[in-house]
């Protein structure tokens, strides 16, 4: 977060508070269903923030107390903004040193119940190994790979979901209703219901576009994405997948038939979070546990994102921290003209009857010839 010293408390109104008072909620959560554990550290969560003030008018944080809790709502966001800046560094590498192009693919399977949701996303996870050990799947050079599972917690079918809404990024599912023949106010036949999937951007040669027998076929390769993804999952029913070539100087829309995408476009939605925390937050308190239950169980000890082949080797070349357990206060590559030179630093800790962030004090920096000792950071991090 980079922002102007006025406009610092409206930054952090908009960009932390929200997340935080979610936090809350599913601390609330951890307690009922017995995560203790989770639930202090989800509570303790961001609740000191320390900004700096540079000579260039600007602030940056510098500081925070961030818990890494794999459901955790502010945590959630900081990974997000963490992977698109790692996945668009490597991107941006791979299109200036290695003349590379990209696919961005989408595989899923069939809804599941949240008892089904562990297993079915290990068979997900192994389905994607054994597709990509197919001969015809050797033009892909690497690759990042990114879980996402959605949680329908709309008991009846609302406006929003039967119209769509671009707002709250809600899709029309107008079709699907009136071929079951149900509207608004019906009983959503999806209910409780859990749908993971993989989002992959695939890294390629640009001459997949225009030359490749051996490779999937690039006149119809939806078509035949979706037959060799039933076959590594082994299901009886053709899988949704989808396959779209991203957008570049070189690559066109509509090149051989195939749809397009913009590559920022296919890197934010790799990037996107792995489970939004209205799909488990947002029902009732049973509903809510019990998703938050399921979703333990299904992403305890799973990668939520991962690196393959040439993606993994420019990452380790680009020295990129770890996306699960890393730094998650400097998420974002910044490009500046020269260091600035820090003067102070600015305290804010989350006040938990007022539910906001509010300024506890400002620290000047000492200069770096300076004998003085540092001022201590203010102990009193989670003002009642």
């Amino acid at each position: 977060m980079k922002c102007l010293y006025e406009d610092l408390q409206k930054q952090i109104d908009e960009e932390f508070a929200p997340s935080k008072k979610s936090t809350e909620k599913l601390t609330d959560v951890y307690l009922r269903i017995g995560e203790m554990k989770r639930a202090g550290r989800v509570n303790d969560c961001a609740t000191f923030l320390d900004f700096t003030y540079s000579d260039d008018d600007m602030c940056r944080l510098a500081h925070a107390n961030f818990c890494h809790d794999t459901l955790c709502p502010q945590c959630a966001k900081r990974k997000s903004m963490k992977v698109y800046t790692q996945v668009k560094s490597c991107v941006d590498y791979l299109q200036k040193n290695e003349d590379k192009a990209f696919l961005f693919v989408t595989l899923t399977v069939k809804n599941c119940s949240g008892d089904d949701l562990a297993a079915t996303c290990k068979l997900l996870y192994d389905s994607y190994i054994r597709l990509m050990d197919l001969k015809r799947m050797r033009f892909v050079h690497g690759a990042f790979r990114a879980l996402e599972i959605t949680h329908d917690n709309e008991e009846f079918i609302t406006r929003d979901m039967y119209y769509g809404n671009p707002k709250r990024h809600i899709k029309s599912r107008r079709k699907y209703y009136d071929e079951r023949g149900l509207k608004i106010g019906d009983k959503n036949p999806n209910f409780d219901m859990f749908h993971p999937h993989l989002h992959i951007i695939w890294v390629v040669d640009k001459s997949y576009f225009y030359n490749s027998p051996d490779w999937i076929d690039n006149r119809a390769p939806k078509l035949e994405l979706v037959k060799l993804w039933q076959k590594a999952l082994n299901v009886d029913y053709a899988p949704r997948a989808d396959i779209r070539a991203c957008k570049s100087k070189d690559i066109k829309e509509n090149i051989l038939g195939i749809n397009t995408i913009d590559l920022s476009s296919a890197v934010a939605e790799v990037a996107k979070y792995a489970v939004k925390s209205a799909d488990y937050l947002g029902g009732s308190d049973e509903l809510n546990d019990r998703t938050v239950k399921a979703l333990l169980s299904a992403t305890r000890g799973r990668r939520m994102f991962e690196f393959y082949g040439i993606f993994r080797k420019v990452r380790q070349l680009l020295k990129l921290d770890d996306i699960e357990n890393g730094d998650l206060v400097h998420v974002e590559t910044e490009q500046e003209d020269g260091k600035p030179v820090v003067l102070m630093h600015v305290y804010f800790a989350w006040n938990k009857k007022k539910r906001q962030y509010i300024h506890i004090g400002i620290k000047e920096e000492v200069p770096e010839d300076s004998t003085a000792p540092p001022e201590p950071v203010p102990p009193d991090r989670n003002i009642a």
